[in-house]
Formats: structure tokens, sequence, C-alpha cells
């Protein structure tokens, strides 16, 4: 029974707790008494948010393009004179009638997607 009051007195002094050289009832060995320096406190890194930044999006521009001639002139390569149809591209000479290669009368109308082409008048 002295033993165990002599303890609960050092406890309650605080001779474990805190005397330099002796072990320590939670942690084991103090660092004072193997004479290790103790690891510097690192501050702890600002929490980085777990949000994904995302950029501003940027809007498209427009490429810009430079302004076709469209004139209506005769073509003499092999493509338009070696056909039955006007010697004419038929986009630069949209909803236009011409006299074709083969002496029919003929009309560039425009499709669905805005393409034209040469079709026979009746």
């Amino acid at each position: 029974m002295k033993k165990s009051v002599k303890k609960s007195k050092a406890l309650s002094t605080g001779f474990w707790k805190k005397s330099p050289g002796m072990m320590s009832p939670k942690k084991g060995l103090s660092t004072k008494f193997w004479n290790l320096k103790a690891s510097p406190k690192k501050r702890a890194s600002p929490k980085k948010s777990t949000r994904a930044k995302r950029s501003p999006k940027k809007s498209p521009k427009a490429a810009k393009r430079s302004p076709k001639s469209k004139s209506c002139s005769v073509q003499t390569t092999k493509k338009y004179t070696g056909r039955s149809s006007p010697p004419y591209p038929a986009n630069e000479c949209c909803d236009q009638e011409m006299m074709g290669n083969d002496g029919r009368l003929y009309v560039s109308r425009a499709d669905k997607n805005g393409r034209c082409a040469w079709k026979v008048v009746n």
C-alpha cells in the first residue's frame, strides 16, 4: 500500500509529467534524456481549395476572309469547256440564266446548303 501512495503523490505533484531526463508515462523517454533535438514544428500550409480553377473561356474570333470578287467570267479550262452546261462557275453566277455549251438554256439555282448548280430550263 505504501508504494501506491507514493506513486499517486508523485503524479499529483507533477513528478512524472515534466521532470527532465525521466520517462514520461505517456510518451516513453523524453528527448532531453537522449540529448536529441526535437524536430522543428512545421507550419501547416494553407489548405488549397478542392475545386479546380477554370480559366475564363475565350470567345472564338471569326476568321477574317478577304473579300472574293464574285464576277461571272468565262472559264477556259477543260472542266468548263468540255461539259454541256455554261462555261461559267455556277456559284459565281447564282440566279442567272445562260446559254450552255450544248445550246440549251440553263439557270444557276441554289440548293439547301447555299451551293449553286446549273439546271436546264424547260
